[in-house]
Parts: C-alpha cells; structure tokens; sequence
C-alpha cells in the first residue's frame, strides 16, 4: 500500500505539472489572439520532469493543440509557443472549425453524435480545397457518411456555407 501511495503522489505532481503547462501555454494562446482550435507547430517547456512520460506529453499535446512538445531547459520563460501559422497549419485549423459547424448544427437540429449524416459544403476555394484534403477525417469525426464539396457564391461574408441532413 505505501509503493501504491508514493505512485500516486507521483502521478499527482506529475499532473499538477501538466496543468500548469497547459495553463501557461493556454494563457499564451490567448496574448496572441490564437484559438485553440487552430493548431500550431510546437509548444517549448523549460521543466524536463515530464520527458519520457509519452502519455502525459501527449496529454499536453492535445490540450495546448500543437503538433510537438520541445523540453529545452534554456528557456528564460516556463513555456514557449511558437505561434507562427503555416499555410498547412491554417488549413487543418479551418477545417477543424468546418468540423466544429457541422457538429453545432447536428445539435441544434436534435440529433445525436452517432446519427449517420450527408453534408454538402460550400466554401470559399482555398477552404474547399482544405476540406477535400481532409474529407475522411471530417467523415469520421461528424459520422457523415456522404460529403458533397463545392466552391460556388457565398452569402455576405461567409467562408463556407453547410447543410446537414439526416440519414434514416
């Protein structure tokens, strides 16, 4: 019972650490007027108590919304967020709020997660394109199990117009 008491003080400290990460990295986030639905490159950390703890680096990961986790010791900050957006970046983050839309809508219109939808998509060309890179991973998270692209007229300033439609 002690080992089993000092494992999870361990694992204590070692989330206290997380959380204290993601909010620094967050607060980051937020100075520089980023979502977090907008992916970014990497996330730099001064402590190193966390390398080679793979699960909760990826914990950090997916919190924070980057691509990598950096350990540099030299840092003068605890967290350094490298907020440069490249074209790949901004395409996966618009395709992550496209994702967010149709998921709004399913609620909005009463249905569940699991319900099995079509969804047509109309968008300004460089988010259509985005959206047809990433159509299987839009699929899968929005359960749609037919995805109509187009890149035709918008209304007022819209970067893309969706509709949903429920399969029975």
């Amino acid at each position: 019972i002690a080992e089993q008491l000092v494992v999870n003080s361990e694992l204590r400290n070692k989330m206290q650490i997380v959380r204290d990460i993601v909010t620094l990295a967050l607060e980051a986030r937020a100075k520089a007027s980023i979502q977090v639905r907008q992916p970014l490159r990497s996330l730099r950390i001064k402590n190193n108590q966390l390398q080679g703890k793979d699960q909760l680096v990826t914990l950090i990961k997916e919190e924070v919304n980057v691509k990598e986790v950096l350990f540099d010791e030299k840092l003068e900050q605890e967290v350094s967020l490298d907020t440069s957006i490249t074209d790949e970046l901004k395409k996966e983050g618009e395709v992550r709020e496209v994702m967010r839309a149709i998921q709004d809508m399913k609620k909005e219109k009463g249905l569940y997660p699991e319900d099995t939808i079509n969804v047509s998509i109309n968008a300004k060309r460089d988010i259509a394109d985005a959206i047809t890179l990433w159509q299987d991973e839009i699929k899968k998270v929005t359960n749609a199990s037919g995805l109509t692209i187009g890149s035709g007229e918008l209304g007022g300033n819209l970067p893309f117009e969706i509709t949903i439609e429920k399969i029975s």
